[in-house]
C-alpha cells in the first residue's frame, strides 16, 4: 500500500560487528592527502624540481602551480555532477573504480621520478599534479557514494574508526625516508581502490529501481542553492585553516620540522575524536554549523598565540591547531554529507561534490593570500601579529555568517517550506499531506531533463508531475492516519510518536537523534518503548503492522 515504507527497511539489518575490513579504505584515502598535500610528510613538490618553488618566480607562476593539483580535482569533480543526469553515478561504473587509484598512485611516483635535466621539470610536475588532482577527485566521489548506500550507524563507527588509521598511516609515514617512504605512500591509493571495490560490492544501492534512480534526482543547481550557505562556509573555513598553518613559516611550500608533523597529527587524532563523540553520542546535529563552534574557538587559539607567544611556539601552536581543524573537518563532513545523501536530498556525487569543491577552492584561496604575503612586504600591516588579529576578526564574523543560517539544506518547495514534517497526536491528518522530501524515495523531483532526454510533450510534461503528486499527496495522507491510528490505540505519547512516525519510514536511530535532537540512548530508549508496546521485534514487523492499516 505504501511503498516508501520499505525505502529503508533494512537500514539497521547489517550488524555493527560483521563490519568487513574493506570498508575503513577510506582512511588510506585520507592519509594519502595528508601525507602528500597537506603535512608534506613525503615531500612530492620538493624532489621533482625545487626551482619550480622558488620564489624568485613570478607571483602568477607560483600561484599557477601551487593551483595544479586543486584545480585538476575541482574540474574532474564539477564534470562528474554534470555528467551524472545522463551516464548516472561514478561508482556504478568498474572502469572508474580502477582507473582512480591507479593514475593517483602513478602520479605521486612521477613526482620523484630522476630526471635528465631541468626543462623537464615542468612538464612532469604537470603531468603529476593532473593524475593526482583527477584521481583524487573521483576518489573522493567514489567513497561518497559508499558512505551514502550504508546505514548512518554504519558511518559513525567507520567514518571516525577510519580516521584514527589514518593518522596511524600518517605519523607512521612521517617516520620514513627515501624509496620506502614514497612506495608506501603511493600504495595508499591502490589499497583504497581495492577496498572500495569490495565494499561496493557488499553495499549495493538503496531503492528498489536502480535504473530509473536518475529520474528522481534533484538537479545540480538545485542542490547547490539548497546548501544555503553551507559550501561557502566549506570554503571559508578552509582558507582559515590554511592561513593558521601558515605561519609556522612564510613559505607555504617548506614543510615544518618532523617532530611538529608528528604533534600535529596526535592532536588532531585527539580533537577528531573528541568531535566525533559529542557529534554522535550527544543531542547535535552533525553539520558544518556544529563544526563551526569547535573549529572557531580552535583557530583563534591559533592566531591569538602567534601574537601572544614568542616564535616559533606560536606559529607551532597555530600550525597544530589548523591541522587538528582540517583532520576533524574531513571527518565531520565525511558523515555530514553521506547523510545529506542518504535522506534523498542529493545524490551522493552532488552532495560530496558540491562539499569538495568548496574545500578546493578555500585552499587555493588560503595558498594565495599565503603567497600574497610571502611575495609582497607586510611591514604596512605591522606584521604577523596583525595579520593574526585580523584573522580572528575576520573568522569570528564569518561564524556568525554560518551560524545564523537557516536555509541549510532546505530543497522542499517554498510554499512546502512551512509543511509540518513530523506526525503528532495533536494534529490532523489532513493537514500532514506534506512530508520531508527525504523521506519518500519515490519523490518527483527535476523532471526537466529526463523530459528532454525523452522528448516528451508539454501536454506530457504538465499532466504526469500533476498525477505523481496527487498519487504522492493520497499515500502521504494514507500513511499518515495509520500512523495517528496506531499511537492512539497502542496509547503512544506525543515524543513516540514522532519517533514511531520516522521508524515506520524506516529511519535509523542516528538519523531520529539528528532530526529531533535528541540523545541517541533518549532515541533508542523511545525505540525500545515503541517495540514494546507495539508487541514486534523488528523493524520489518513495525513496518508491516503501518502497512496493514
Amino acid at each position: 500500500m505504501l511503498s516508501f515504507l520499505r525505502t529503508s527497511s533494512n537500514s539497521t539489518s547489517d550488524s555493527l560487528m560483521g563490519l568487513s575490513p574493506s570498508r575503513f579504505g577510506w582512511s588510506f584515502l585520507l592519509a594519502w592527502v595528508f601525507c602528500v598535500f597537506y603535512l608534506g610528510t613525503i615531500d612530492c613538490r620538493f624532489l621533482i624540481e625545487p626551482a619550480l618553488h622558488s620564489k624568485s618566480l613570478p607571483f602568477l607562476t607560483q600561484l599557477i602551480v601551487s593551483g595544479l593539483p586543486v584545480f585538476a580535482s575541482i574540474a574532474t569533480i564539477g564534470y562528474a555532477i554534470a555528467i551524472e543526469p545522463r551516464m548516472g553515478e561514478i561508482a556504478d561504473r568498474p572502469r572508474m573504480r580502477v582507473v582512480s587509484p591507479l593514475i593517483a598512485s602513478i602520479g605521486t611516483v612521477v613526482y620523484f621520478l630522476p630526471l635528465p635535466d631541468s626543462t623537464w621539470a615542468l612538464p612532469v610536475f604537470i603531468a603529476a599534479s593532473m593524475a593526482t588532482g583527477i584521481g583524487s577527485g573521483f576518489m573522493w566521489l567514489l567513497w561518497g557514494s559508499f558512505y551514502s548506500r550504508i546505514p548512518q550507524d554504519h558511518t559513525e563507527v567507520l567514518a571516525p574508526a577510519s580516521a584514527a588509521i589514518a593518522a596511524l598511516l600518517t605519523l607512521a609515514s612521517s617516520a620514513m625516508s627515501g624509496w620506502v617512504g614514497i612506495a608506501f605512500v603511493a600504495s595508499f591509493p591502490i589499497i583504497s581502490g581495492m577496498s572500495l571495490e569490495w565494499a561496493l560490492r557488499n553495499a549495493p544501492r538503496k531503492g528498489a529501481d536502480q535504473n530509473k534512480h536518475h529520474r528522481n534526482e534533484p538537479s545540480a543547481a538545485h542542490v547547490l542553492r539548497s546548501m544555503g550557505r553551507t559550501v561557502l562556509g566549506i570554503l571559508v573555513a578552509c582558507v582559515f585553516v590554511c592561513l593558521s598553518g601558515g605561519f609556522l613559516d612564510a613559505d607555504p611550500y617548506i614543510r615544518p620540522e618532523t617532530p611538529v608533523n608528528q604533534a600535529s597529527i596526535l592532536m588532531a587524532l585527539v580533537f577528531t575524536m573528541a568531535l566525533t563523540a559529542v557529534a554522535v553520542v550527544g543531542p547535535r546535529r552533525i553539520s558544518i554549523s556544529f563544526f563551526y563552534r569547535w573549529m572557531c574557538p580552535a583557530l583563534v587559539l591559533g592566531f591569538a598565540s602567534v601574537i601572544l607567544l614568542p616564535d616559533p611556539f606560536g606559529s607551532i601552536v597555530a600550525f597544530i591547531t589548523s591541522i587538528s581543524a582540517r583532520f576533524a573537518f574531513c571527518l565531520i563532513t565525511q558523515m555530514f554529507f553521506a547523510r545529506f545523501a542518504e535522506s534523498g536530498k542529493a545524490t551522493a556525487t552532488q552532495s560530496f561534490g558540491w562539499g569538495w569543491i568548496g574545500v578546493h577552492l578555500g585552499d587555493f584561496i588560503g595558498v594565495f593570500l599565503l603567497l600574497m604575503l610571502q611575495n609582497f612586504p607586510i611591514g604596512n600591516l605591522g606584521g604577523f601579529e596583525n595579520v593574526a588579529a585580523g584573522c580572528i576578526v575576520v573568522l569570528v564574523f564569518a561564524t556568525m555568517f554560518v551560524l545564523d543560517d537557516g536555509t541549510s539544506f532546505r530543497t522542499q518547495n517554498p510554499s512546502a517550506e512551512n509543511a509540518p514534517s513530523i506526525i503528532t497526536p495533536s494534529k490532523k491528518s489532513e493537514e500532514l499531506t506534506t512530508a520531508r522530501p527525504g523521506d519518500n524515495a519515490n519523490e518527483s523531483i527535476g523532471r526537466n531533463s529526463d523530459a528532454q532526454a525523452e522528448q516528451r510533450t508539454p501536454l506530457q510534461d504538465a499532466e504526469e508531475p500533476a498525477a505523481d503528486q496527487k498519487e504522492q499527496a493520497g499515500n502521504d495522507a494514507s500513511f499518515e492516519e495509520a500512523i495517528l491510528s496506531i499511537s492512539k490505540t497502542f496509547r503512544l505519547t506525543p515524543r513516540e510518536t514522532e519517533v514511531f512516525s520516522l521508524l515506520a519510514r524506516g529511519r535509523s536511530i542516528p538519523y531520529i537523534r539528528d532530526e529531533l535532537v535528541i540523545s541517541r540512548e533518549t532515541a533508542a530508549t523511545h525505540a525500545k518503548h515503541i517495540y514494546a508496546k507495539l508487541d514486534v521485534h523488528s523493524r520489518q514487523e513495525l513496518i508491516d503492522l503501518v502497512a496493514k492499516h
